[in-house]
């Protein structure tokens, strides 16, 4: 026997969404989205900021291997900026050749008597831009220096 359900058997057995759903849905989504939106964008700032910490790391190395390699330092301070290879450094404004990353970075260097003759104490500096009083170095360490190199 062949059985005929019929399309629709009542209006109370439809199935559907109703307006005030799907506007709780959307309002959900919506704040999901804003979310999701603020961690993004908090996310390139992290990835920027890691980026700064890791070009001034290597520049500091970078100058603290040159001074160590060196004739044995002189007490006082020097300071300038980094250029980009394709750059020729001017000694005589302290530029030094840190590559297209480093751009735009400035260090700085102080060497103090450490009250022993053959010994240095050296502070390097990076700053994410021109140098100045109220804004602190992304990477500051202090090493120290023998005359002769090391043992």
């Amino acid at each position: 026997m062949i059985r005929v359900i019929p399309l629709r058997t009542s209006l109370h057995a439809q199935r559907g969404f109703t307006l005030l759903e799907v506007l709780v849905a959307v309002a959900i989504l919506g704040v999901a989205l804003v979310s999701l939106l603020g961690l993004h964008a908090r996310n390139l700032r992290l990835v920027a900021e890691s980026q700064d910490l890791t070009v001034a790391g290597f520049l500091a190395s970078r100058l603290a291997s040159e001074t160590q390699a060196a004739a044995f330092p002189a007490v006082g301070t020097e300071s300038g900026t980094f250029v980009g290879f394709d750059e020729t450094p001017s000694v005589d404004f302290g530029e030094r050749t840190g590559g297209d990353l480093a751009v735009g970075y400035s260090w700085r260097r102080d060497v103090e008597s450490t009250g022993l003759e053959n010994l240095r104490r050296v502070r390097v500096e990076i700053y994410p831009g021109p140098e100045t009083e109220d804004r602190p170095p992304i990477v500051a360490f202090d090493f120290v220096v023998r005359k002769g190199g090391p043992p």
